[in-house]
């Protein structure tokens, strides 16, 4: 699920309000309150209809979930206590380079689950696991944009849990444009993101505890 299409200046010039989604995505990856202020509305409003939905945010390529995080909590203050949590639970084993730095320097990697190196405590998971069969809870994995849609794999293969992707912009692919009967306009097509199909692998320990955190409203819990 997505709120907006992200378009690249790389791909042509830019319309105003594909440039104001632009600098709203690069105030999520620092957390910009008005920026958060924003997404959150709208994220929020794509999954308003529900009840009892576990945020999951998404690391980023240095494996902090800090940013992603700010963008849980606005999310939760505009659908309203009681109707969705956070778990923070996912962590990298290591950076890596970032889709947004490839792209700078003219590449285009899809990364493997395991390259993401994304992973979560198998305690944490089973907890995780229980709460969406015992209390009929869903899962979405908040980001603020989706591009080719592996690194969301890569956090459900980590957890086990199939659930969706919550984001705030997916990035469209302009091709050149087409005349037709009804004149010339742009084939717009939404970026490859593989199959939707969930494939549950063995989680591997890193040795180190996980610290996962669950914020339900503004009342921070630690699991242990």
């Amino acid at each position: 699920m997505h709120a907006r299409d992200y378009v690249s200046p790389r791909q042509r010039k830019l319309t105003d309000d594909e440039k104001k989604t632009r600098n709203i995505a690069y105030g999520l990856k620092t957390g910009e309150i008005e920026a958060v202020k924003t997404a959150a509305a709208e994220m929020a409003a794509l999954i308003a209809g529900r009840e009892n939905v576990i945020l999951i945010p998404v690391p980023d390529s240095k494996g902090d979930t800090g940013a992603n995080m700010k963008l849980c909590r606005g999310i939760c203050d505009v659908l309203g206590e009681n109707r969705a949590s956070i778990i923070d639970i996912l962590k990298r084993r290591e950076p890596v380079a970032s889709q947004c730095m490839l792209r700078r320097q003219g590449k285009t990697v899809r990364y493997t689950v395991a390259q993401h190196k994304i992973y979560a405590d198998i305690v944490f998971c089973k907890m995780l696991s229980a709460m969406c069969i015992e209390d009929g809870a869903t899962l979405a994995y908040v980001d603020n944009v989706l591009t080719t849609g592996s690194t969301i794999n890569a956090c459900i293969s980590a957890t086990c849990i199939a659930g969706d992707a919550l984001v705030f912009a997916k990035t469209v692919e302009i091709k050149k444009p087409i005349t037709g009967n009804g004149g010339e306009h742009e084939d717009i097509r939404m970026s490859d993101t593989g199959q939707e199909g969930r494939v549950c692998q063995d989680i591997q320990s890193s040795g180190k505890r996980v610290h996962a955190s669950v914020i339900d409203g503004h009342n921070e819990k630690v699991l242990s």
